[in-house]
Formats: structure tokens, sequence, C-alpha cells
């Protein structure tokens, strides 16, 4: 299966006090599909993934599966920093309903060309479903490269696809490299969209919090409309290029965008980690004020 579109890559939700929040997380999943995401991706660098156990990763796990009720397909992060963690997480995965997994290389360790190559096939070869490996050396600092990709697909037919953090030609260096059987999508907040579907993506995985303007751009981008798609960018991306300054800065942003929208969620995130200052949260309202999005009106929870 190649996976197309704006998959957003969901934040997890907790509670002031730390705690996973289930009925804010259902909210979110809603969100995403009420905005029109043809998929959704869970346990990303948007999740805090690092920030989360691996219980906790199963619980929400099924409520995620649940409340995505097959209206959208969703696909799960299964990063570990050990093989049979990771093994673990993607059986589960697909036990719990999932439509696809995402497969990170481990960060904490350097591992030679084989031996990433044996960690990658070792995880895709226990699921059924397709395989999506992530290639995000730039906020993970680990690698994968489009030659491991491909030969580690030529031994698991279940690696479909790679979700990359880069620009047009980055991305258009892997399309000259992958064979066409290998899907490829993009990242960084959708900040590069339209380059990148130009360029060959098959989608675009950013985060969540503007979902339905990047569908918007996207699908004028398909009907041919490219004109209309250009001047939807041209108005989204100042905010885009705001939340995007480091990682944490930009999971706070959508959450306290997701918050303005209307989803009941606590804005921050789990500790330790910053706040947004006084500065940044009136940045960010002016930035959401000049795309006039619906539901501004609402103010959430601000953790």
């Amino acid at each position: 299966m190649s996976w197309k579109g704006i998959v957003p890559s969901i934040p997890t939700a907790f509670t002031s006090e730390g705690d996973i929040d289930l009925a804010a997380q259902r909210e979110i999943v809603r969100f995403a599909i009420d905005r029109g995401a043809h998929a959704l991706m869970c346990f990303g660098l948007a999740g805090e993934i690092f920030r989360l156990t691996t219980e906790e990763r199963k619980r929400l796990c099924d409520v995620i599966v649940e409340e995505a009720n097959r209206e959208i397909p969703v696909l799960v992060g299964v990063g570990a920093e050990s093989e049979f963690v990771a093994r673990d997480l993607a059986r589960y995965a697909e036990r719990a309903g999932a439509d696809g997994v995402v497969l990170p290389p481990p960060v904490s360790v350097t591992l030679t060309p084989d031996l990433l190559e044996r960690f990658l096939c070792r995880v895709a070869e226990v699921v059924t479903v397709p395989v999506m490996i992530q290639d995000a050396k730039e906020y993970l600092g680990v690698g994968v490269g489009p030659a491991l990709v491909r030969s580690v697909a030529a031994a698991v037919p279940q690696v479909t696809s790679v979700k990359l953090e880069t620009g047009a030609d980055g991305l258009r260096l892997w399309r000259r490299e992958l064979p066409e059987t290998i899907s490829i999508l993009g990242g960084n907040a959708g900040i590069y969209v339209l380059d990148c579907v130009r360029a060959g993506a098959a989608g675009i995985a950013p985060g969540l919090e503007v979902t339905d303007i990047l569908v918007e751009i996207f699908e004028s981008e398909m009907a041919g409309d490219g004109a209309r798609a250009e001047q939807l960018f041209r108005d989204l991306l100042p905010l885009l290029v705001f939340e995007l300054q480091d990682l944490d800065h930009f999971n706070l942003c959508v959450k306290h965008v997701l918050s303005r929208r209307g989803v009941q969620l606590d804005t921050g995130l789990r500790q330790p980690a910053p706040g947004l200052s006084p500065d940044a949260v009136g940045l960010l309202d002016f930035y959401l004020e000049a795309l006039d999005l619906e539901g501004l009106e609402s103010v959430g929870r601000e953790g």
C-alpha cells in the first residue's frame, strides 16, 4: 500500500500533571478525521515519543485505532532503542488494528550499515502490514539513506515507503535512487509541501494543527489548480516557519493552535520541557487571526 496525501503526525495528550489523557487523545484523532486528513501517524517526534513508556504507547495505540474506527488509516510509530522492544511494538500495533507501522533507526547507539540493515529488517519482518522507514537525520542525528532503504525493501516486501525530513532537492535525490514501488512522504511540518509534491513526494506528514489547509493545498495541486495551492501556501507559510524553530517549540505551537481551534487538551509538554512565552503566544494568535480559521474563539485549557 502506498500512503498518499496529508498524513499528520499527531501530538500526544497529557494532563497538567503529566498523565496520558485518553479523552483528549480521542479529540485529537477526531480533529484529524474531521479536518480531512488522508491518514494519521502517531508516536513520531510530534508525539513526544521519547517521553512515553512502552505500556503507555500500547494503551494510546488502542485508543487511537479505536477512535479512528477505520475512517482513515492509522500508521503507528514503533521506534525503540532495542530490536526486541521495536519488534514487540510492531506486533502489538498490527494486532491492535494499525494499517501500517513507521520505523526509525535507534538513536542511542552508533550502528554500522550492516547492523542498521539487520535492525530494520528484523523489525519490519514481524508484521504483515506496510512498513514506512523514517529517515530524520536532521532531528535524530542518525540517517538511513536511500541505498539502505532499497536493500531493506528488497529483503522485506512489507517496506513500501519512506518518510523524509528534507526539501525538494534532497527528496529528488532519494526519488532517483529508489524504485517507484517505494513511495516518499515529506515532513518538516509542511513547509516544503508544494516543492516536495512537485518533486515526486506522494504526500506530506506535517503536524496536525492546520491539516485542513494542507489538505486543501494538496488537493488543489492534485486537481491542477497550482495557483490556488500556491496562494493558500503563501498565506500559511509564516505560521509554519514560526512554529518550526525547534522540536519542543513546534510541539508547543501545535498544541496551542489545536486548543485555539477547539480541541480540549492541556497545551503543555510532558516535563521537563519549556513552555511558550507570552510573546510566542501573541505571535501565534496573530498568525492564526490572519488565516481566519474557524474555532479561534475557543481558548482551550492552556498548560
